[in-house]
């Protein structure tokens, strides 16, 4: 399988590390793709980076992690004809009852996310998707003018809109 993350470039991740607290827990999750209808994926390998732990989908797109280490934790998504995803989540607090949710990106895709951009995308880019989560369960999200920092150099960032379509961005915006 060929290696094309979308997401942490693997390089950028080599200085970040499983946290933890010597404590485990189990993360079960699906495997999706970006399209509209989001058919789960079979066959996908998901796995800790950084570590031994990694599971395989079923036929329903669910796998199951056992000894994640607490802490932060980056989960590799690939799958055969799609780009993988890196996804960042804290366990056990963001994980612990819960089914994750990770996605690769099909390989036709990714021709129309740069055709949309008006540049072109390789295996060899990272690309990092910030995503802002909408206030839940008394814990603050999104509430208008997020920002982001990408230290990495980079392409002008871009992002998705609600629909999925990329947005170019006209440069990277301050921390706050």
């Amino acid at each position: 399988m060929t290696t094309r993350l979308l997401g942490i470039p693997l390089s950028a991740l080599a200085v970040l590390a499983c946290g933890g607290d010597g404590n485990t827990s189990t993360v079960m999750g699906t495997v999706s793709t970006r399209e509209v209808s989001a058919p789960r994926v079979s066959g996908a390998t998901v796995e800790v980076y950084g570590t031994q732990i990694s599971a395989t989908t079923n036929d329903n797109g669910e796998f199951t992690l056992q000894n994640v280490p607490h802490g932060d934790v980056f989960f590799v998504s690939e799958a055969n004809g799609n780009w993988g995803t890196v996804d960042y989540y804290y366990v056990p607090e963001e994980t612990d009852g819960e089914i994750i949710d990770l996605g690769v990106v099909p390989d036709s895709e990714i021709s129309t996310i740069a055709n949309a951009l008006g540049r072109s995308l390789s295996a060899s880019d990272g690309i990092v998707d910030v995503s802002f989560f909408p206030f839940a369960q008394g814990v603050p999200g999104a509430q208008g003018g997020e920002t982001a920092l990408i230290s990495a150099p980079s392409d002008p960032p871009f992002t998705f809109d609600l629909d999925g379509n990329p947005v170019p961005r006209a440069g990277v915006m301050p921390a706050p």
